[in-house]
C-alpha cells in the first residue's frame, strides 16, 4: 500500500527481491536517494542516450553503438527503429523496450515484426560473454536452471511493453517458433528430507573438495619440461613451377629442392633480438611467466634449454639454403618463434587443482534448490521427470521411502536414473558393512577441478558410506558421474581425472577417531559401462 503521502517506493514493492538487495546495499554504502536520484538522472542524460535509426547514420554513431561494451563507452540507452534487426550483435543488451502497440498477426500467427521482435530479444539473451573467477565456457549459458542464483543477473534480458495480453502471447510464439523459448517448461523444487536434517551426518558431516590455484610454473626449467618442438621446418621460395602431362602424373620440377639443417642460434644473437622484439608474446616479462627461472634474453636466445638447442629444416635451391641472406634468416626465425609462442602458451596450463582436499560442512554445501527443467530436451525423455512418474517403468522408483537418497525426487537424466536404480539393488548389501549411507545429487553445489590444469568439473552424485565395527571409523566419499553415450568420448577426461583422485589426493586430518577416503569413479552407463564400473564399486566398498 502506498504511504501517507499517497506514493509507494519502488523499494517498497512487495514482490523483486533483487530491488530489495540493491536497496540494502545502498544504504550499507551510505547512499542516500537523493544521491541515487541524481546519479541515475547522470548516467541516464542526454549525452548518454544514441538515436540510431538506419544505415544511412554517421559514422560516428556506427563505431559507438558498436563499441558499447568499451569501458570508456558511456552510452546507457539506444533508440532505434529498424537498427537491431540489422545484424548488431550488443554483448551487454539487459533491456528492450516497445515504444509502441501496433500488432501486424495474422490467423493467430506472429507478423513480420513480432518475429524481428523475438529475434531481437534471441540476440540480446544469446550473449554471456564472461567466466566467473576464470571458470567455465565464456560463451555458454550457465545460470537458466538456477532461479535463485544472484548470478543470473548477468544473463537476464527483460522486455517492456504495455499491457498488451494478445501481443504478449503472439510474441512467446514467435520466441518458441525461432527456438529461443522452450515449448514446455516447469519450475520443481528439491527438498532435503526433514529426517536427513535430523541425523548427525547432516549436523557434522562434512565433504572433501579441492581448489584452483594459478600455476606458478616452478617445475619448469626449459622448452624440454613443456613439449616444445625441437626441430622445425621452412620452404623458402625458389621462384620455380612445376608442370605435368596430361598422361604422366609425375611432375616435372624445373630445379630439385633441398635441405639442410641450421641451429636457430647460428643465425646471430642480434638477428635472434630483432626477431623477438617484432613478437610482443617475447617481452621478458611474458617469458618469465611461462619459464620463472629465466634470468635474460640472453639466456633465452643461447642457452640449450631454450632457443640455443632449437633446429630448423630449410628447403630450397642449392644455392638458396647453401647462401642464405639476413631478410631469409629474418623470415625462419619468426616463423619458429611464432610457431613455439603457441606451443608454450598451450604447454603449460594459467592453473591447476590443488590435491589438497579441504573440509566443507555437508550443512553448508547443501541446500533445498529451485530448479528451472526444460521437459523433452533433446533425446532425454526422462530428464524433468521425477522418478515416481519416469516414463521408463525400469526407472520408477519412490525416493520419498528411501532415508539413503537426501532429497526427495532425483529429476536427472535416464543414465542418472539407472545408477540410482543400481544403488537401490546394492543397499542391502552395503548395509551389511556401512552404518551411514547417504547419496546426493550435486544440483550445481560444488565443483572440482582437474588436477592438471584447474579444469572444474560438477560430479552428479557423490555417495558417502561409513563402516561399521571399526576401531577408528573410516568414511568413504565417492564422486560418482553417470554418462550418456553421446558424452562418453567428449568428456574422457572427466573420467580420467576422476579415476586419479584416489591415488593423488590428500586430505587435511582433522578428526581423530576418523579418517575419510576419496574415490572417484569410472563413467557409469547402464549399456557400455556398466560391468567397469560394478567391479570397481565392489572392489571399493568390499561388497
Amino acid at each position: 500500500p502506498p504511504g501517507p503521502d499517497g506514493v509507494r517506493l519502488i523499494k517498497d514493492y512487495p514482490s523483486g527481491l533483487r530491488i530489495k538487495k540493491a536497496f540494502a546495499y545502498f544504504d550499507n554504502q551510505k547512499i542516500s536517494l537523493e544521491n541515487l536520484v541524481a546519479e541515475l538522472k547522470e548516467d541516464f542524460g542526454q549525452t548518454k542516450c544514441l538515436s540510431v535509426n538506419s544505415k544511412e547514420d554517421s559514422e560516428e554513431k556506427q563505431l559507438i553503438v558498436n563499441s558499447l561494451e568499451d569501458k570508456d563507452n558511456e552510452v546507457r540507452v539506444v533508440f532505434a527503429v529498424d537498427k537491431l534487426n540489422e545484424g548488431w550483435d550488443v554483448l551487454n543488451l539487459f533491456d528492450i523496450v516497445r515504444s509502441y502497440e501496433t500488432r501486424d498477426s495474422k490467423g493467430g500467427r506472429p507478423g513480420r515484426t513480432t518475429v524481428s521482435e523475438a529475434q531481437l530479444i534471441g540476440r540480446g539473451a544469446r550473449y554471456f560473454p564472461f567466466q566467473l573467477n576464470g571458470h567455465g565456457e565464456k560463451y555458454k549459458r550457465k545460470y537458466d536452471k538456477e532461479l535463485e542464483n544472484e548470478m543470473r543477473a548477468l544473463e537476464e534480458l527483460y522486455y517492456h511493453s504495455s499491457h498488451n495480453p494478445r501481443y504478449i502471447q503472439e510474441l512467446q510464439q514467435a520466441l518458441i517458433q525461432t527456438g529461443i523459448m522452450p515449448e514446455r517448461a516447469k519450475e520443481i523444487q528439491v527438498k532435503l528430507k526433514d529426517n536427513f536434517k535430523k541425523t548427525d551426518f547432516w549436523k557434522s558431516g562434512i565433504i572433501f573438495l579441492n581448489n584452483r590455484i594459478a600455476n606458478d610454473r616452478a617445475d619448469i626449467f626449459g622448452f624440454s619440461d613443456i613439449k616444445i618442438s625441437q626441430r622445425h621446418k621452412y620452404y623458402l621460395r625458389t621462384g620455380y613451377t612445376e608442370d605435368s602431362t596430361v598422361f604422366n602424373d609425375t611432375p616435372r620440377t624445373a630445379s630439385e629442392k633441398k635441405s639442410k639443417i641450421y641451429k636457430v642460434s647460428d643465425f646471430g644473437q642480434n638477428l635472434i633480438r630483432k626477431a623477438l622484439q617484432k613478437k610482443q608474446f617475447y617481452k621478458f616479462s611474458n617469458l618469465k611467466k611461462y619459464f620463472p627461472h629465466l634470468s635474460s634474453i640472453t639466456e633465452f636466445i643461447t642457452s640449450p634449454n631454450y632457443l640455443g638447442r632449437l633446429e630448423v629444416e630449410v628447403f630450397g635451391t642449392s644455392k638458396q639454403i647453401q647462401n642464405l641472406h639476413l631478410k631469409a634468416k629474418l623470415k625462419i626465425a619468426l616463423s619458429v618463434l611464432e610457431t613455439i609462442a603457441k606451443e608454450i602458451e598451450t604447454g603449460t596450463a594459467e592453473y591447476i587443482g590443488t590435491k589438497e582436499f579441504k573440509p566443507l560442512a555437508i550443512a553448508y554445501c547443501f541446500k533445498d534448490k529451485t530448479l528451472k527443467i526444460v521437459l523433452d530436451e533433446g533425446s532425454d525423455k526422462e530428464y524433468g521427470r521425477g522418478m515416481r512418474e519416469a516414463r521408463n517403468y525400469e526407472l520408477q522408483l519412490d525416493l520419498s521411502k528411501k532415508d539413503w537418497y537426501v532429497y526427495d525426487e532425483n529429476y536427472g537424466t535416464a543414465e542418472e536414473k539407472y545408477f540410482v536404480k543400481f544403488i537401490n539393488n546394492a543397499i542391502d548389501k552395503l548395509k551389511e558393512n556401512y552404518s551411514d549411507i547417504y547419496l546426493i545429487r550435486n544440483e550445481r553445489f560444488f565443483k572440482i577441478h582437474q588436477f592438471s590444469d584447474g579444469a572444474p568439473i560438477e560430479p552428479d552424485f557423490v555417495l558417502f558410506l561409513k563402516e561399521k565395527n571399526s576401531k577408528k571409523a573410516l568414511v568413504y566419499q565417492i564422486f560418482i558421474e553417470p554418462k550418456g553415450e553421446h558424452l562418453i568420448a567428449n568428456d574422457q577426461w572427466k573420467e580420467n581425472f576422476l579415476k586419479d583422485i584416489e591415488a593423488e589426493c590428500k586430505i587435511e586430518k582433522i578428526f581423530q577417531d576418523r579418517d575419510y577416503k576419496l574415490v572417484g569413479m569410472p563413467f557409469y552407463n547402464e549399456k557400455l559401462k556398466k560391468k567397469e564400473f560394478e567391479d570397481k564399486f565392489k572392489e571399493v566398498t568390499n561388497t
